[in-house]
This record gives structure tokens, sequence and C-alpha cells, in this order.
């Protein structure tokens, strides 16, 4: 019997096998690194929507659109 086996079960595992379920594994943990990172950056973009915390930002542009019109 060749391969990996289901969990519950014990077999057999090939060089090649492990190989790639490292790859795999490697891959999973970036993912899931990257994922964390995201759902940070999100959190952190949707609590500046509900509170600024650089109000002036929008002065310059504010000011541009006063000119125009006044």
């Amino acid at each position: 019997m060749g391969g990996f086996a289901h969990p519950t079960i014990i077999g057999t595992c090939s060089f090649p096998d492990v190989a790639g379920w490292v790859l795999i594994c490697d891959q999973v943990a970036h993912l899931g690194r990257e994922l964390l990172q995201e759902r940070t950056r999100v959190k952190a973009l949707s609590e500046e929507l509900e509170n600024p915390l650089n109000v002036h930002r929008r002065a310059p542009a504010a000011r541009q659109l006063a000119s125009l019109i006044g």
C-alpha cells in the first residue's frame, strides 16, 4: 500500500508523500498568517471609518471645494 493513509488508519507514508504534506502544511500556515494580517487590517480600517483618527485629512479638499463655491 503506497501513499498516505487516512489519519485514523495506520498506513505507510513514502518520502514524496511526506514532502508533499510538509509543503501543504507550510502553505496553510503561510495563508493563515496572511489571513490574520488582512483581518487585522480590515478591522483597523473599519474602526477608523467609525472614529476617524485624522479629522483634518480632508481639509485641503474641503478648502478647494469652498473656494469653488464662494
